[in-house]
């Protein structure tokens, strides 16, 4: 679904009529569905030090939260935290309710203040709320464990019942399981999420575990209901097949091909840009010009920022920086064109198709974990354009240190151990090599 949301400040008068400048409340304003919603972020500020233009509070300014002087740099960041918010709540759900969309304003806000006593009640939902609350996970670590939360929020709504902590059983897990792997559909019948891959599943089963243990470290006595005993749930293995991606002949070709529609490319400059660097596309969103220092991408990547962070740097190609000069002068300091991650997987399977990228491709079915024949354009996305960069990388045979060092991943990672497959140029080499 499309959205726009922007921040203003409220626009009221004196009994003098004259415009109120002063400590003026900052909205954040939603128009989705034809429907708008005006929603108080706690801030206020003078109307003189918010830019209208960048929608940012000017920088070394500051505004206030209730009596609290709170500088520009922080109102600052969590409007870029609801923007965000936003491009995931509707990026994961087509049509979410207005209700839905103020709880997840007030979680990303922090609005449900302290945190009730721990040993008062055992709802499971209230719980898993906590959880998020008191969590010192990265922004996209917390993103996640939220979309499992919405997830058991809406088994909870199909259940027709809460759910407790106490009560929570191998049934009630299975339950959730199956949930997870059908489509949901919403009261007029219409699909609003569709089902689940396996490794998704598990994702969303490790990340209810490890909500268990914490209640555990408060409530010793509820129940663990995970384990590889009878009438215990066992968490499958993640399973992942070999890597798909575009090799350099096909990215060229991607680079070529003559596109018409101006929408397509955008699109593509997007998927090249992130083909040339590696990134991830949460972080790509965040990426602004103060990113890049003398030619070179530099970012801490948005998943271990706060577990053990590492600064990324990247050489930009030529290819690269071309793409950036088409964008200079986006708002806020952007790079690229902005997308929803879910939005920009859509184009990107049209962007291949119109450019002929159509082979078939040899996978594992996501959803049953069954081998299938796709075309590769159906199944382009985000990550492809960042498997593309590690991928095209290996195939020149450079050390895995030198590709971590610019992907994220550690020499080490079973993930970059995927992408090193024996080709037949490879067997080739070796017999020419013992002749």
């Amino acid at each position: 679904m499309k959205f726009h949301v922007t921040f203003t400040l409220e626009k009221r008068k004196d009994k003098g009529g004259n415009l109120i400048v002063e400590n003026v409340p900052l909205f954040a304003y939603l128009k989705y569905a034809g429907k708008r919603l005006y929603y108080f972020t706690g801030y206020r500020v003078k109307m003189d030090v918010f830019d209208f233009n960048k929608q940012r509070v000017v920088k070394k300014e500051s505004g206030y939260k209730g009596k609290n002087l709170i500088p520009a740099s922080e109102i600052n960041t969590n409007l870029v935290k609801i923007e965000n918010e936003m491009i995931d709540l509707f990026g994961r759900n087509k049509n979410p309710q207005k209700s839905e969309i103020i709880r997840a304003l007030d979680n990303v806000l922090g609005k449900r203040g302290k945190a009730e006593p721990v040993n008062e009640g055992t709802g499971f939902i209230d719980w898993f709320e906590k959880y998020i609350a008191q969590g010192k996970q990265s922004e996209i670590r917390k993103r996640n464990i939220k979309s499992i939360l919405n997830h058991w929020t809406e088994f909870e709504k199909q259940q027709k019942q809460k759910i407790d902590l106490m009560s929570l059983d191998y049934s009630m897990l299975q339950k959730f399981d199956h949930f997870l792997s059908q489509d949901y559909l919403n009261d007029r019948g219409e699909v609003t999420r569709e089902k689940l891959s396996r490794n998704t599943v598990t994702k969303a089963m490790i990340i209810t575990r490890a909500f268990i243990n914490y209640v555990r470290n408060v409530i010793p006595e509820a129940p663990y209901p995970f384990g590889k005993d009878k009438g215990l749930y066992r968490i499958q293995k993640e399973v992942y097949g070999t890597p798909i991606y575009i090799n350099i002949e096909e990215r060229k070709l991607l680079e070529s091909s003559e596109i018409t529609n101006e929408r397509l490319r955008k699109v593509r400059d997007v998927f090249l840009f992130q083909s040339l660097v590696g990134c991830r596309y949460g972080d790509l969103q965040k990426f602004t010009r103060a990113n890049i220092v003398d030619q070179k991408l530099s970012y801490i990547a948005g998943k271990t920022k706060d577990g053990s962070p590492k600064t990324i740097v990247v050489p930009l190609a030529e290819k690269a920086t071309a793409i950036l000069q088409k964008y200079e002068g986006l708002p806020n300091g952007m790079i690229l064109p902005p997308y929803s991650e879910q939005v920009l997987n859509r184009y990107l399977k049209e962007l291949f198709e119109v450019c002929g990228l159509t082979r078939n491709v040899s996978r594992l079915n996501p959803k049953t974990r069954e081998p299938e024949q796709v075309r590769i354009c159906d199944i382009a996305s985000t990550h492809m354009a960042r498997r593309t960069f590690v991928g095209a990388l290996f195939s020149k045979n450079y050390d895995r240190a030198v590709i971590g060092s610019m992907s994220g991943h550690a020499p080490n990672s079973k993930a970059l151990e995927r992408y090193y497959s024996v080709t037949g140029e490879h067997k080739a080499r070796a017999i020419q090599d013992i002749e």
